[in-house]
């Protein structure tokens, strides 16, 4: 993937799936309240993770602050969510914007962060934007599956009171962060394939489970 990486991430990840939801309908307000929620949530989570980070480590163990970490993750970026989808009304188009936005976003900021990375640090052995490749591309397309997933429970929450719904977005938006974040703390080596390959079919299990219960309940949503 070398060299056409980025394009073919950008035109897989951000411009068919625009192109598809507009072509449903979903106007370009849903995809921008999406990545406000992610900016806020994002925002408020960094200022909780200070306390944590300085003094959780010393008092918790590494088990025990990924979990914690994983739980602020989840509450910060998932309520901002909530509170943001009462932007739009709750037709599944629209909803799918949303997190599609989340993840569109997320994408771009990926690309940038490591393209401007490369540029202060030319000595990286993997400079510019050469870090694209079969990897990236799996993360940021299970990324982007389960920030649409997240959101669709959540839009499914406020729309029927449904706590299953919540608790579930909550559990495995969690997990997953929760586990990212404990491999952090032991330092895991993120350039072995091998440990990115077990990591990335870990993330795969548990988006599958996301996936199949928006899929169950977003059929609840109106506008399929």
């Amino acid at each position: 993937m070398r060299g056409w990486g980025a394009g073919i991430v950008l035109g897989t990840l951000v411009v068919l799936p625009l192109a598809a939801l507009r072509s449903m309908g979903a106007p370009w307000s849903a995809f921008g309240w999406g990545i406000l929620s992610w900016m806020i949530g994002v925002f408020v989570k960094f200022l909780l993770m200070i306390p944590l980070d300085t003094v959780g480590t010393r008092l918790l163990s590494p088990g025990a602050n990924a979990a914690l970490s994983g739980i602020l993750s989840a509450v910060t970026e998932l309520g901002a969510a909530a509170w943001l989808l009462r932007r739009i009304p709750l037709t599944l188009p629209n909803v799918l914007a949303f997190g599609v936005g989340i993840g569109a976003f997320e994408v771009f900021f990926t690309l940038l962060m490591g393209w401007v990375e490369g540029l202060e640090n030319p000595a990286l052995p993997r400079p510019g934007l050469s870090f694209v490749d079969g990897f990236f591309l799996a993360e940021r397309t299970l990324a982007l599956i389960g920030h649409t997933a997240s959101r669709v429970l959540i839009a499914v929450a406020l729309a029927h009171s449904s706590l299953p719904a919540a608790f579930l977005a909550i559990l495995l938006f969690s997990l997953i962060d929760g586990t990212a974040g404990y491999g952090i703390l032991r330092q895991w080596d993120w350039e072995d394939p091998g440990l990115m390959t077990r990591f990335l079919l870990f993330v795969a299990a548990v988006v599958l489970v996301e996936a199949a219960a928006a899929w169950g309940y977003g059929r609840t949503l109106p506008g399929r």
